[in-house]
């Protein structure tokens, strides 16, 4: 087992996030939620997921646009209805 600091991993995979094209804060949420999921034991949601996202954009097999622009849709009193562009879910 490898253990590594959590900020280090969480600064690691915002830097990861930026380098595909997210904006600071949104390579910040994402890295947030990754090193969360993985914490608390999720690891196929986890940090382990960046790498599966990388390899599919660079092969064609996966669409995310970076920075995640979103567009709310329907506006109605108890829910919405969000476009998210094909954008990081997390953010």
């Amino acid at each position: 087992m490898v253990c590594v600091n959590v900020e280090r991993l969480r600064g690691a995979a915002g830097g990861i996030y930026k380098h595909m094209g997210a904006v600071e804060e949104e390579a910040a949420v994402v890295a947030d939620c990754l090193v969360e999921a993985h914490l608390t034991g999720h690891d196929s949601h986890g940090v382990k997921s960046i790498r599966l996202y990388g390899d599919q954009m660079a092969r064609g097999l996966l669409e995310f646009n970076l920075p995640t622009t979103m567009e709310v849709e329907r506006d109605l009193p108890a829910m919405a209805m969000l476009n998210g562009n094909y954008g990081a879910g997390h953010y």
